[in-house]
């Protein structure tokens, strides 16, 4: 896990350069995984309130977070 933090601390700005594929593809995987383990609670969340205002607000702010650091990855790995 310590490449996907580091991926998100140091390299989500970055669009210059080169991501490797295995690099990229865990990235990925990861981040789809936490996507929908945020949508598992977002829908847990829906079924134990009666208010439904806030379905949804966990994978809404998820996707936010990481729509930048996503970005990066996916042109440095269109680069090669």
């Amino acid at each position: 896990m310590h490449w996907y933090f580091k991926i998100i601390k140091e390299k989500y700005e970055s669009f210059e350069g080169r991501t490797g594929r295995s690099e990229f593809w865990k990235f990925y995987a990861v981040t789809v995984l936490l996507f929908m383990l945020t949508v598992l609670l977002d829908l847990l969340f829906l079924a134990l309130s009666d208010d439904a205002i806030y379905a949804g607000c966990f994978s809404l702010i998820f996707s936010l977070f990481m729509f930048l650091p996503v970005l990066a990855a996916t042109v440095r790995r269109l680069h090669d």
